[in-house]
């Protein structure tokens, strides 16, 4: 169960991630914030209140297919944590204003999910990559 002071902690951290999309450049740091955000519970309609609140700063990096991906599984999220006698209004709201986006309309069905699970896979590759790279670094200085 979530408590009172993790909500008020989930909701600043929304607001702050939400904040810092509007201080990067780098679409790296798009997808990695996106994906940041996307591992908040967003049990409180307070949260999803900030997540709306702060369209206007990541409303430009939508475009990004992996940054649309984790804000379509948050809204997913925040849909099945929502009680049930509350209604939809904000959710559909904010549904239908990142859909109304132009780009957004390109990255539509199975197209944009190829392009995730691509990124996906191409991510975990480079992990992989990067730790055997670590561990051979290791073995050379020794």
């Amino acid at each position: 169960m979530v408590t009172c002071a993790q909500e008020k902690q989930a909701e600043n951290i929304v607001e702050k991630l939400c904040q810092r999309f509007h201080l990067t450049d780098e679409p790296r740091q798009w997808r990695d914030i996106a994906f940041c955000m996307s591992l908040l519970p967003f049990k409180s309609e307070r949260s999803v209140k900030r997540l709306i609140e702060g369209l206007q700063f990541y409303r430009d990096k939508l475009h990004e297919p992996a940054v649309f991906a984790r804000f379509q599984e948050i809204l997913g999220k925040a849909r099945t944590n929502k009680s049930a006698n509350k209604p939809d209004a904000e959710l559909n709201e904010f549904e239908a204003v990142s859909r109304s986006l132009p780009w957004v309309r390109l990255f539509r069905g199975t197209k944009m999910q190829c392009v995730c699970s691509s990124l996906n896979n191409i991510g975990r590759r480079v992990k992989t990559i990067s730790l055997w790279k670590h561990v051979l670094g290791r073995r050379r200085h020794r």
